[in-house]
């Protein structure tokens, strides 16, 4: 029986054409079983094609789902369902990265950081390659982070400059080749992609990437970094429908592809300001809504001001800590107190955990800093 296509499996399209100027676009085989109901819009070849798709697509039933399913499942040989990190304590609060995960914070609280260690963890102990998009920093800037990050003693100017005194050049340069050394294992499957070829590569670059890559590998498993998110979302008239619109696609890419997308995003002092939450970060509730796994990353001062908003802490005590926090993070070995949540976890738990933030190396530990014990225990009781 002839399939019966009308402007309503169309959808809403731009100029009208009737059945008699066709032609061109469909085979015999498709003008034959296509029936016009009067005018239908018109927009393209494609747009036929979607609709003899929806004209003869029913949903798969469970009978047809299951097997596929089934053949999925683990055979208990992974710890999680998600990539492991090797960031121990991450790893177990989330399940290991897993599908479409949000990481939302203040600028300067270490998101780039995290992200860079947490794909290295993935690259080195999954054996799957990593695509990092660097959308604000440069890939030299990433790659000194990088070198920063494996090494934990140098400086960006250690690097960059490889040290301001001779006596000192020798044990810079040694590092940086250290550093180099531990890289090897996973060179041929870090992949870092910035702006330099004169553009920002757009959704339709990424997912092409992801599946040239996954061939390449000969792996469907694969982590695309987003940094940051903010800088794929085109700017419109209606921001709001753009952001969902971009999330969407996201998400799309994510199912059609099975790779797992770590996207970071910004966090506004607004929303911080207001508690926190799914209000503090950027974009619209839509955008938040499309991740199945939602951290933000918030850093000391910031927790102190939500501290002080819930009467967690003393104005006394809020001082001697700020003046702690001024002071003794000066000593770039002292890490400075972040603390990440989970906003929303729908393939994980709920909770927190602590972290120190070592800035100056580019590198995260787990676990509290001794010098701001009061500071852990007043986030605690927010968090």
């Amino acid at each position: 029986m002839a399939k019966k296509i009308d402007s309503f499996l169309l959808g809403n399209e731009i100029r009208k054409l009737d059945i008699n100027q066709l032609d061109n676009f469909l085979s015999p085989e498709q003008k034959e079983e296509l029936l016009v109901s009067k005018v239908i819009t018109w927009n393209g070849p494609e747009t036929v094609n979607r609709a003899l798709q929806r004209a003869s697509t029913i949903p798969f039933s469970l009978a047809e789902q299951m097997p596929t399913y089934l053949k999925s499942l683990g055979d208990g040989s992974r710890k999680f369902e998600g990539l492991e990190t090797g960031f121990a304590k991450f790893d177990e609060l989330i399940g290991g990265l897993n599908r479409f995960v949000l990481l939302a914070g203040m600028s300067g609280v270490g998101k780039s950081t995290l992200a860079v260690q947490l794909a290295m963890g993935v690259a080195a102990i999954e054996k799957v390659p990593v695509i990092y998009y660097s959308f604000e920093m440069s890939q030299r800037d990433l790659l000194t982070m990088v070198v920063q990050n494996k090494s934990k003693t140098l400086f960006r100017n250690d690097i960059e400059l490889r040290g301001n005194a001779h006596d000192l050049q020798e044990d810079k340069s040694k590092a940086i080749k250290a550093a180099d050394k531990s890289l090897k294992d996973i060179a041929d499957r870090f992949y870092i992609v910035d702006a330099s070829q004169g553009r920002t590569p757009d959704l339709l670059d990424i997912k092409a990437q992801i599946t040239n890559l996954q061939a390449k590998h000969k792996t469907q498993r694969i982590l695309v970094v987003l940094d940051s998110i903010q800088d794929i979302v085109p700017i419109e008239q209606n921001q709001t429908q753009a952001e969902a619109q971009t999330a969407q696609r996201l998400v799309e890419i994510q199912q059609s592809t099975e790779a797992t997308i770590l996207a970071i995003a910004q966090k506004n002092k607004t929303g911080v300001n207001n508690g926190g939450g799914y209000a503090s970060v950027m974009g619209s509730v839509a955008f938040i809504h499309k991740p199945t796994t939602v951290i933000e990353l918030i850093g000391g001062q910031e927790a102190l001001n939500l501290a002080k908003k819930d009467n967690k802490i003393s104005e006394n005590e809020l001082r001697a800590i700020e003046e702690s926090l001024k002071s003794d993070t000066k000593d770039p070995n002292i890490a400075y107190p972040i603390f990440l949540n989970i906003i929303k976890g729908r393939n994980s738990g709920y909770g927190g955990m602590a972290l120190k933030y070592y800035g100056a190396y580019r590198y995260y530990e787990d676990g509290q800093e001794d010098k701001f014990d009061e500071l852990y225990h007043a986030a605690k009781s927010v968090f």
